[in-house]
């Protein structure tokens, strides 16, 4: 059987409602219609489990946050898109500069060469994820497209690193650990946390210690989290969501599952593009839709389905292009 042909037989059950009360109600309602519907075709029960195992498994944990049952709205907020950067190219040199762009070729050369006994710099590309044991022992997991950097000369006195990306940090007891980004800063002693700071977004989560979050814009007094807290910013403020009644906030991303909260669907397609490493094109009235959900990082039919499914979107896949349809 083809892929699209199963493809095509396990969306059509996904999209039939009667199918979906079935399996939600534990196979009672409607139970006549899809035990005959197995009997005649039983040649493709491996599709139909897998139909099933998708609605059973479109469940968050019981320590999440978010509610199951936006899982099933489509929702319509308008979502405001960035303007593309334009890139400049600069024009050809004269030949009178020549020699002198040479010379400061060599120094610049010298000074780069110089600074890379000092300045670090470790980053991971598209569908990559990185593990980096920093000087003192304290270990940084950086998840696909971040980067860190670092100064090894002066860790000793001024443990302190640069973010851009999704990275989750285990640190040593000791002085000040900071870590900086363009929209806040983390300063620990000896904890366990993730910092996200992409694309304006700004999120810390911590593990286990205690963590504070200041913003830069200056958005109120610093935050401090304990285990399980959650911190963001959101229009120049820092919003807390604290651990209460057992449930904390959990660090999902390191077990492979990328959870959303009314995301815009450029968004989520942005990190479904990051994961795995492909191109997604989506239509213009699906970027107005903000999505609820999670997918996880094992298999892109699986993450596309995820995301897709809920909203009432369709995907054809071809190669590493993949095609979003309403």
């Amino acid at each position: 059987m083809s892929h699209n042909n199963l493809h095509n037989f396990r969306q059509g059950l996904l999209e039939n409602e009667s199918f979906i009360r079935w399996v939600r109600s534990e196979f009672r309602e409607d139970d006549e219609v899809w035990s005959v519907f197995i009997d005649q075709n039983i040649e493709r029960s491996d599709e139909i489990n897998e139909a099933i195992r998708w609605i059973r498994d479109l469940n968050f944990a019981h320590d999440s946050r978010i509610d199951k049952d936006r899982l099933w709205e489509r929702i319509s907020t308008s979502a405001s898109l960035k303007p593309a950067v334009t890139e400049r190219r600069l024009s050809g040199m004269r030949l009178s500069y020549i020699a002198t762009a040479l010379a400061a070729a060599c120094l610049l050369f010298f000074l780069v060469f110089r600074s890379s006994f000092t300045s670090v710099k470790v980053e991971s590309g598209l569908a990559q994820e990185v593990a980096e044991n920093l000087p003192d022992g304290s270990m940084v997991h950086l998840d696909a497209e971040s980067r860190i950097t670092y100064n090894k000369k002066k860790w000793s006195t001024k443990r302190q690193l640069d973010l851009q990306g999704l990275a989750f940090f285990e640190v040593k007891k000791g002085s000040n650990f900071i870590v900086s980004t363009p929209e806040g800063r983390v300063t620990v002693l000896g904890t366990s946390f993730s910092v996200e700071s992409r694309h304006g977004r700004f999120e810390v989560i911590c593990r286990t210690g205690r963590v504070e979050v200041t913003s830069v814009t200056g958005g109120g007094a610093p935050v401090i989290l304990g285990p399980g807290d959650k911190v963001r910013l959101e229009n120049g403020q820092l919003l807390s969501s604290l651990a209460k009644d057992g449930v904390r906030n959990e660090i999902t991303w390191l077990d492979g599952m990328y959870t959303f909260e009314s995301a815009p669907l450029s968004e989520v397609t942005l990190e479904l593009q990051r994961q795995f490493g492909v191109t997604i094109n989506l239509p213009a009235d699906a970027e107005k839709l903000t999505y609820t959900g999670f997918f996880r990082t094992t298999d892109l039919d699986s993450a596309l389905l995820s995301v897709t499914w809920p909203l009432k979107l369709k995907y054809r896949t071809e190669g590493k292009k993949v095609e979003i349809t309403q």
